[in-house]
């Protein structure tokens, strides 16, 4: 088995978790193992599986977010790198927070760096509450 130390960018803490390095990526499995450090919003649940777990889709919905972002605005928001990846264009920047606590925490976002239109924001609301469902991502 594998551990790897996990610090979210998302809050402070960091976890340490195993996985099986034969299994493949769509099989394997994340099993937690130790938490090194809870931030003060993630101390709040029960045991460290849920505190983990929080910390985890918390982090998930804000990269998932940014990925959603530069997909669905593409021609405005990204530019394909050498490697083929669509990143950022240059001088345009997600702005993410987390507001509220336990499992109605809302995420925050908008972008710096261009002015979106009111249909672009919305287009792009559109886009995370099909992702996540309503009230868990607000753009503004």
């Amino acid at each position: 088995m594998n551990e790897t130390r996990w610090r979210p960018d998302t809050c402070s803490c960091v976890y340490v978790y195993e996985w099986d390095p034969l299994l493949s990526v769509e099989q394997r499995v994340h099993t937690l193992k130790t938490v090194e450090n809870v931030c003060s919003f993630h101390s709040g649940y029960g045991t460290n599986q849920l505190k983990y777990d929080n910390a985890l889709e918390n982090n998930r919905r804000k990269n998932y977010t940014d990925q959603t972002f530069r997909e669905t605005l593409s021609s405005v928001l990204a530019t394909t790198d050498s490697s083929g990846n669509l990143v950022w264009k240059n001088g345009i920047t997600l702005n993410w927070s987390f507001s509220g606590t336990g499992d109605s925490r809302v995420l925050n976002v908008s972008v710096s760096g261009v002015i979106l239109t009111t249909n672009q924001k919305n287009t792009l609301q559109n886009a995370c509450n099909t992702k996540f469902g309503v009230g868990k991502v607000i753009v503004t």
